[in-house]
């Protein structure tokens, strides 16, 4: 009787049966909910060591759910700092993960990481939503520094933008409002977008398999000034992270210096440079100095003595040019090819063939 009393007071509240476990029940008999606790706890594990506690992993949870444009930015963030430390073997200065944290997870903030090379000794300099003297925010600025002397050096600005899909034309016009009306070109920096929709182009910038996908200014009217890549979540041989890869040895070739020989008439030369596929250091054994056929031009050939990798810097060969040219294979170069000889670059600054000869001697054939 009393029991029947209970369950009419119970339905007068509301109350009901339920075929369905309490709440606490139904959770930790979930396998779901296990999942995401193992996962959890396995976060936590590989957190710990680098120094990210509890309080930091707190921090993160509050981020709650982010707005699409702003997740896709924290994305790239991370996969620019992963570039930089697993690819490229640079350090980071110690305390970085809370530094990072605090800038990302609170109001936005602006934030500099020093990432450091010792060989050879170079320095990534990343600039995180840093204030411009316009008041611009550009979200990344990326510059490398060899000694004090040289942080006054030009940098590339990414700026990270997220659709699903470009209109025609539109993602030209965005690149140029960045360079013309937000003025993120200052001291003369390099200026790309990071978007994720896949195939943004009407027409192929390259015949390499990143034609289609990416622009990385090899026009000789855009000198690798401005441009933009494809970047999302990706595997195996298309996976788009290596566009960025691409992108970041771009700016760091340029800021290898010209080899110099060991000793005057020696043949030993050493270069203050790394493999851009595997970050080995190039040691004097892994350089091959060499002249162009007729003589005018020094080149060098690095061969990578951990993953092989073959680069060559060499001399544009228009005259009165001499631009630095890096030919990085097929896979890692960001210059201009011809279609029908892939590993024949053209200068980005004035238009010119690697090989004028190569093109003549066709031309030649195709009239006899």
């Amino acid at each position: 009787m009393e029991l029947r009393r209970q369950d009419r007071c119970w339905k007068g509240m509301g109350v009901v049966p339920s075929p369905l476990f309490p709440t606490g029940m139904r959770y930790s008999r979930s396998p779901d909910y296990a999942a995401c606790l193992s996962a959890f706890h396995r976060v936590r594990e590989l957190a710990e060591p680098s120094g990210v506690g509890d309080a930091a992993l707190l921090a993160i949870d509050r981020i709650g759910i982010l707005h699409a444009s702003a997740l896709y930015e924290r994305w790239c963030l991370i996969k620019i700092i992963s570039v930089l430390i697993e690819d490229y073997r640079f350090a980071p200065e110690t305390g970085w993960q809370d530094l990072l944290i605090r800038a990302v997870t609170g109001q936005p903030e602006s934030l500099v990481l020093d990432f450091h090379r010792n060989d050879p000794t170079i320095t990534a300099r990343l600039e995180i939503q840093r204030e411009l003297p316009n008041g611009r925010r550009p979200d990344f600025r990326l510059c490398f520094i060899r000694d004090q002397a040289s942080i006054g050096e030009t940098g590339m600005v990414m700026d990270a933008k997220f659709r699903t899909k470009w209109r025609p034309s539109e993602l030209a016009s965005k690149l140029d409002e960045l360079l013309s009306t937000k003025d993120y070109g200052q001291k003369g920096d390099r200026v790309f977008i990071l978007q994720p929709a896949a195939r943004p182009l009407t027409r192929a910038t390259s015949p390499l398999d990143w034609g289609g996908d990416c622009d990385y200014g090899q026009d000789s009217e855009k000198n690798h000034r401005k441009g933009f890549i494809h970047l999302a979540p990706g595997k195996g041989a298309a996976n788009p992270v290596a566009h960025l890869r691409r992108l970041i040895a771009l700016q760091l070739q340029s800021a290898f210096p010209v080899p110099q020989e060991s000793e005057p008439s020696s043949g030993h030369w050493k270069s203050e440079s790394f493999c851009i596929r595997c970050g080995t250091s190039h040691d004097s054994g892994d350089i091959k100095h060499r002249r162009t056929n007729r003589g005018r031009k020094d080149f060098w050939e690095f061969q990578c003595s951990s993953c092989e990798m073959m680069t060559t810097r060499t001399h544009c060969f228009g005259d009165d040019c001499g631009e630095v040219l890096f030919k990085n294979g097929s896979h890692l170069t960001y210059h201009r090819t011809l279609a029908d000889q892939i590993m024949n670059v053209a200068c980005p600054k004035c238009g010119a063939h690697f090989d004028p000869d190569w093109r003549e001697d066709r031309d030649a054939s195709r009239d006899l």
